[in-house]
């Protein structure tokens, strides 16, 4: 998810509610009663000259992830360029 965020709001914030609202649409109107987040979460700041890199590597993760997991392609190339 690539997200733009105000100075005055805390990451964690966003993140606790991210999670609630999405936790609660998938029991509540999905009917997913199993469905839970991990515990944690990664944040990363980029500078304004790095958003079409990795807006690009997200329109492209069914394709890199079709060859591999994300935690095998972090592990084996690192972050995405741009990404730190």
């Amino acid at each position: 998810m690539l997200v733009g965020l105000h100075p005055s709001v805390a990451v964690a914030d966003l993140v606790r509610d991210l999670k609630a609202c999405s936790s609660g649409f998938m029991h509540d109107e999905c009917g997913v009663s199993a469905f839970a987040w991990q515990e944690g979460y990664g944040a990363f700041t980029l500078r304004d000259t790095e958003l079409d890199t990795v807006r690009d590597y997200i329109r492209n993760q069914p394709a890199h992830h079709g060859e591999a997991s994300i935690v095998t392609e972090w592990e084996r190339v690192g972050p995405p360029r741009g990404v730190r």
